[in-house]
């Protein structure tokens, strides 16, 4: 019985793995509205994006405290910083929201 040489299985294991890293990344949803945008908003569209980046933030965290459940120790340190990530750009875009809600007669 011959074993595949290691070009092979690394070649393998990448085409494995691949699919796994864009699937723990692409769990977290995330706004297509762009920054340079929010002060063109009106109230209900600034409200309706704080909520989002609020829902993106919590799965966010939850996908950070689930990031262990992967097998291998790299996919688990790129779920947990991809999920990183998206909680501290969540969290600032909160904070760029309201403050453009606050500039306006927006009811809180």
């Amino acid at each position: 019985m011959q074993f595949p040489s290691k070009t092979l299985a690394l070649r393998i294991a990448t085409l494995l793995t691949g699919p796994t890293l864009v699937m723990a990344c692409a769990q977290i949803p995330r706004s297509s509205v762009a920054e340079a945008q929010f002060p063109a908003l009106s109230c209900e569209e600034l409200a309706r994006e704080v909520a989002a980046a609020q829902a993106t933030r919590a799965a966010a965290e939850q996908a950070k405290s689930e990031s262990w459940h992967a097998v291998l120790p790299f996919v688990v340190a790129a779920r947990y910083a991809d999920a990183g990530a998206a909680s501290s750009e969540a969290q600032r875009r909160i904070g760029l929201l309201s403050a453009q809600a606050a500039q306006r007669p927006c009811a809180s």
